[in-house]
């Protein structure tokens, strides 16, 4: 409800400078931002942690969610058979948050445990032991199909089908910014520094669309 002294300012402007300048003023109070698209949306997944809890879109409590895969071998940032760098998730990523965590309470990265290939694994005791390491909070393993996530249809093809020039798939190495815990809206590859710099761009565009949600409710 507007007060009785917005609502005299309002009439003064009106009458003193038409109606022009008191759409202007109106409009002052509305945040103007280029939201990105949904590219697409995932399945209602489940998955479990390393503790067997369920993790799935019915459970999940995070405002976005951050999708990778992750081998075995990736306990170690110099081996080749790791399709992501986890070094580089930490550097754009999960530092930030930690430090940070009151802003970042609603995100989340989930690490899908796969092969090489793509196919679904257990993580072996010494992946566990590295994520040990990092908070659980902001950062967490995943069992399960990754499918289930990476599965959506691109240019008539399953994502989990398309392959590179040499012959590797590609949603392995690729990090997915995830909205309303289905909702695809970035995709970059994490093999790389720069790759992996745009997903954080966006992923920042992303948390910033969420301050004007909340922003535009509470008004």
């Amino acid at each position: 409800m507007k007060s009785p002294g917005r609502k005299k300012f309002l009439l003064f402007a009106l009458m003193l400078f038409g109606p022009g300048i008191l759409l202007f003023l109106l409009s002052r109070g509305k945040q103007n931002f280029n939201y990105l698209d949904v590219l697409a949306k995932t399945e209602n997944y489940r998955f479990y942690d390393v503790d067997s809890n369920i993790v799935s879109a019915e459970t999940n409590e995070y405002d976005i969610l951050i999708f990778t895969t992750i081998q075995n071998s990736c306990f170690d940032n110099t081996n080749k058979e790791c399709a992501i760098y986890p070094y580089f998730m930490e550097q754009f990523f999960y530092d930030e948050f930690v430090k940070a965590p009151k802003k970042y309470k609603g995100v989340k990265i989930y690490s899908i445990v796969t092969d090489y290939e793509g196919n679904p694994v257990r993580p072996d005791s010494l992946l566990i032991e590295t994520f040990e390491n990092y908070d659980s909070k902001f950062w967490e393993l995943l069992v399960g199909d990754p499918e289930q996530v990476y599965g959506f249809e691109k240019e008539g093809k399953k994502f989990t089908e398309i392959k590179d020039e040499e012959g590797n798939l590609e949603f392995v190495r690729m990090g997915m910014v995830v909205t309303n815990s289905t909702e695809i809206k970035a995709i970059r590859p994490l093999n790389s520094e720069a790759y992996t710099r745009e997903l954080s761009e966006r992923f920042r565009m992303i948390i910033k669309e969420k301050d004007i949600e909340k922003y535009n409710e509470e008004r």
